[in-house]
């Protein structure tokens, strides 16, 4: 039986006069297979959306392709994403803790308002 390959993300367009599948090779020579295993894999669930940036953005996330942080603009805007949802998710459940705290509190205080300040 043949072993299934992994997929590899390769597009027919030139980046900035660099093949992308150039780029994944010198990633790998830079980093390892192991390193690029994950990092150009295609995930099944991915769906496709369109987005406006500002120039400046665009530039910074060009310069962060361009010196090899990530393989392509998609792979930095994925990251990017992934980053900002973990980090609101851990602000969103401390935000919760906070209201459930308080909402103790306001509990423990309407009952010593009932016990001691009722005639």
């Amino acid at each position: 039986m043949r072993e299934a390959k992994t997929k590899y993300y390769i597009f027919p367009t030139y980046i900035r006069g660099c093949p992308t599948p150039v780029r994944q090779k010198r990633y790998k020579r830079r980093h390892g297979e192991k390193a690029a295993a994950g990092r150009f894999t295609t995930e099944p669930d991915t769906e496709k959306i369109t987005i406006r940036i500002p120039q400046r953005h665009l530039r910074a996330l060009d310069f962060l392709v361009e010196i090899d942080d990530f393989p392509s603009r998609s792979e930095a805007i994925r990251a990017s994403i992934r980053d900002l949802i973990y980090a609101r998710l851990e602000l969103v459940v401390d935000r919760m803790k906070k209201f459930e705290h308080a909402e103790q509190s306001l509990a423990a205080i309407r009952t010593y308002e009932e016990k001691y300040l009722k005639k």
